[in-house]
């Protein structure tokens, strides 16, 4: 291969890589932030029943986007409340949610070479209940799925 033409196939992927946002110096933009942590939230809400909580706190703290509403009502339906709070607001004391409640609180989504994201979600009730999740999210063209959940800790 002549050297102009690597020089130009570089360029070439560089390009076709920010048009289809992935690499590792392309941001997410705001829906796809908001989508990949609907996705965490939701897939978190499937394995562990939020009705068994009287109420569900969110927090925004780390996300790095203000939760609303309308993020809110995008979640699995359920019977129990969702609200948003930090954890100032929903702790009691060290991992002991009020009303006996549980708090979600995910994370800054952090690029990966290749278009993958990493998210964690920490979690919490009380003193038998808590942990960290690291999720591996893929996507393509503003779909995304989740293609591992790891264990960081959990109690």
């Amino acid at each position: 291969m002549r050297r102009g033409s690597l020089a130009f196939s570089s360029a070439l992927a560089g390009v076709l890589c920010a048009a289809c946002g992935v690499g590792p110096t392309k941001e997410l933009g705001l829906s796809d932030r908001r989508a990949t942590t609907i996705l965490v939230l939701t897939d978190f809400l499937r394995r562990n029943d939020p009705g068994n909580w009287p109420i569900v706190f969110v927090s925004d703290e780390y996300v790095g986007f203000a939760i609303d509403s309308t993020f809110l009502s995008a979640l699995p339906p359920s019977r129990t409340p969702f609200r948003v709070a930090w954890r100032s607001e929903a702790w009691v004391s060290t991992d002991i949610v009020r009303d006996g409640g549980l708090f979600l609180e995910p994370s800054t989504i952090e690029m990966q070479a290749g278009g993958a994201v990493l998210q964690s979600l920490r979690f919490s009730s009380s003193s038998d209940f808590g942990g960290e999740l690291l999720y591996v999210l893929d996507g393509m063209f503003g779909r995304w799925w989740i293609e591992e959940v790891r264990v960081i800790w959990i109690v």
